[in-house]
């Protein structure tokens, strides 16, 4: 059984190992309205019940009495073969805490209701260096709350809906740097979010994600934002790699081999702004330049300032124009640069 159920208590381990723990009700560790601080620890889980408790299959979980709470920590822990599911945070009466860092969770059973990290209720999570490989489920599932992921990678994952992520109303996700490979599901390969929730992407690289809808992103009402990284090898079958119902800002992002082209399916609009590449195939790229330029022509002698406000617009158009048709013979010439190479 592991460690068993740590009630009402605070426990720091280090160099832990933990060896067949799992099945019905057999985590390897258990927290209830405790306070859970791990270094260094190796969790290698055993059998798989189907039919019990979510939260009694999987390798770690933290978990609440009546009017408690509490919080985990893990720090340089492997969890493999977590047939059951990886981690698991209870919070649907309380608020609980979930911090990781440089934890790696392996195998997880497709048939578990499970994911590699799950939440339920109000909770935060935030992790650095965060690895999941062969996740049988979504990924990552995470319920109400403020969770960050920062760093680390997301590989080989098979969700219904959702196969990296899958964010429930109100919950809101920031991911940084991390890597997203070789994920399926059946709506939304990248994330699915059906409800009101949020996620930024800032540097993520996303490679060979698809599903039968919305290869990317799933997002119905839900706030989305893409700031940097690459997004290459998207397979939708119906095509498009988003579906929206309201407005995504992508900016500095660079998308390739994109099935059903960079577009929402639902009606919502992308706004691409600040250095967006976006691979139109037959070997066309569009490059999207946008900022604001504004001059004051207040500070500059010899202008009245009576007419400044006046002239400053045309002044800024009449530059624009200027500077646009340098730019394309910019972004040509290194196409043609390219094409020699």
């Amino acid at each position: 059984r592991g460690l068993g159920d740590v009630y009402k208590r605070q426990l720091t381990a280090t160099n832990l190992v933990i060896q067949g723990a799992g099945g019905s009700n057999r985590n390897a560790i258990s927290a209830f309205d405790s306070t859970v601080w791990i270094d260094g620890a190796q969790i290698l889980a055993g059998d798989y019940s189907p039919g019990s408790r979510t939260d009694a299959e999987y390798a770690v979980s933290l978990s609440h009495t009546a009017g408690g709470g509490g919080s985990l920590t893990l720090i340089n822990t492997t969890i493999e073969n977590a047939r059951g599911g990886g981690i698991y945070v209870d919070a649907r009466s309380v608020f609980q805490e979930l911090k990781l860092d440089q934890v790696s969770i392996t195998n997880t059973l497709t048939e578990s209701p499970g994911s590699a990290l799950r939440t339920a209720g109000q909770s935060t999570v935030t992790s650095a260096g965060l690895s999941i490989l062969s996740a049988g489920n979504t990924a990552v599932y995470l319920a109400e709350g403020a969770h960050s992921l920062r760093g680390g990678s997301i590989m080989e994952c098979e969700g219904g809906d959702g196969g990296a992520f899958y964010l429930a109303g109100g919950s809101e996700l920031f991911v940084d740097a991390m890597t997203i490979d070789d994920c399926l599901a059946n709506t939304g390969g990248l994330a699915y979010m059906p409800e009101l929730a949020r996620i930024e992407l800032l540097n993520v690289r996303a490679v060979n994600v698809s599903a039968t809808k919305a290869a990317g992103i799933y997002a119905k009402e839900s706030q989305v934002e893409i700031r940097g990284g690459s997004y290459c090898g998207f397979d939708s079958r119906t095509g498009g790699a988003f579906q929206t119902d309201r407005e995504l800002d992508i900016s500095g992002a660079t998308f390739q081999l994109i099935d059903g082209g960079v577009q929402s399916t639902s009606g919502g609009t992308l706004r691409f702004v600040n250095n967006t590449f976006v691979d139109l195939g037959n070997g066309t790229t569009r490059v999207v330049l946008e900022g604001d330029l504004s001059i004051n022509l207040k500070g500059i002698p010899g202008v009245p300032r009576m007419i400044a406000g006046r002239i400053g617009p045309k002044v800024e158009k009449f530059i624009v124009s200027m500077i646009t048709p340098n730019l394309k013979k910019t972004n040509t010439a290194l196409g043609t640069w390219m094409d020699r190479r």
